[in-house]
């Protein structure tokens, strides 16, 4: 917008200004009296053009784009920590602190697994929650340590990824989001209007709706969880007690519009079991690729759950796509003869499903 403020030119345009009376030549008193001056403009312009860009979606920086979608309503999503099952060999406080003795990451007790401790055979079990957000622990199982000194320690394991942790949102497809957001309008009981409501319900991660059947007052929404997978029982009941709570269903006493009787409906699971051949390079087994395999798979899932709402048909699952992640895996150097649940063919799934992480059968 302020391409043609440049020190020379707005120098120019100052030494225009002055009656040609008055010598101008480089290095004269006028010429040098406004050299200061015009290079001070300069970088006004160059400020008030970073301002200017920051103020539409298309051009803002990344700051800009995320802190003014916040603000009116349209956060980006920030990604999601990963919580892993963990064991060690003695008792430890909520909160206690670990980290991996091979990789730069750490992790919080949030949860003892009382069904699975065993303290006479010095098994106790714990939830641990990375510390950083990103899909990128996912990978990475195995010995832990903890973060200061604990008498009775001795060991202590991540065994497995119990929630995958997700990454922040490309940026682009988050600026795209924010402009569809200015051109649809969310009003009182349309479509956009229960998006918008169910997708800011904390443990949301997206939601679809259904035409109401003729002759049912009802209409269904269906919802997938923050981790894009399966949503429990009791975020169910949370949206629909948000929504319209189904003793006083119709009353207008949630969300929804009087006489609206919204359903909600958690998006279910296909679990889908994988064989394939792979050839390992030298020194690598499938036992000790396992955990990234199960990883790779999982980091699949989550990025078709995450299209899955504005998603215009079903999802489907690819085995090329399946070949490509696993080939990437450091240790694999082919994988061929991949089938989905027996059937070497892409998976179309029902409109309001999500793939499942079943068995992984290597030969």
């Amino acid at each position: 917008m302020f391409e043609e403020k440049t020190f020379e030119n707005i120098q120019a345009e100052m030494l225009a200004d002055m009656s040609d009376d008055i010598n101008k030549s480089e290095g004269s008193i006028a010429y040098n009296s406004v050299a200061a001056t015009a290079l001070q403009l300069e970088g006004v312009y160059e400020e008030l053009e970073s301002v200017y860009k920051n103020l539409l979606v298309d051009t803002q920086e990344e700051d800009f784009l995320i802190e003014g979608g916040a603000e009116q309503g349209c956060p980006i999503d920030s990604g999601v920590a990963a919580i892993f099952k963990a064991q060690l060999n003695c008792a430890a406080e909520i909160g206690t602190e670990f980290q991996h003795t091979e990789q730069d990451f750490f992790y919080s007790i949030t949860e003892e697994i009382t069904d699975e401790t065993d303290a006479a055979n010095n098994i106790y079990m714990y939830k641990m929650q990375c510390e950083d957000t990103g899909a990128e622990p996912n990978g990475y199982l195995g010995e832990i340590e903890p973060v200061e000194y604990m008498e009775a320690f001795e060991s202590g394991e991540l065994i497995s990824v119990i929630t995958p942790g997700t990454d922040q949102e490309d940026l682009e497809v988050y600026r795209l989001e924010r402009e569809e957001f200015y051109q649809t309008k969310a009003c009182g009981g349309n479509r956009a209007y229960y998006k918008q409501e169910i997708d800011d319900i904390a443990g949301v991660g997206g939601c679809r709706g259904k035409r109401r059947v003729e002759g049912d007052s009802t209409f269904p929404y269906y919802i997938i969880s923050d981790s894009y997978g399966v949503p429990t029982s009791t975020l169910v009941a949370a949206v629909q007690a948000a929504i319209d709570p189904a003793d006083t269903s119709g009353n207008g006493d949630g969300i929804a519009v009087i006489a609206a009787k919204p359903v909600i409906y958690a998006v279910s699971g296909l679990t889908i079991n994988i064989a394939a051949k792979i050839t390992f390079d030298t020194g690598y087994t499938y036992d000790g690729l396992k955990s990234l395999i199960e990883a790779a798979i999982d980091a699949y899932y989550v990025e078709l759950g995450k299209t899955w709402e504005d998603h215009t048909s079903s999802l489907v699952v690819r085995l090329s796509q399946i070949e490509t992640r696993l080939v990437a895996i450091t240790g694999i150097v082919d994988v061929a003869d991949i089938t989905f649940n027996g059937s070497a063919a892409n998976i179309t799934l029902d409109e309001m499903v999500i793939p499942v992480r079943g068995t992984f059968t290597c030969s």
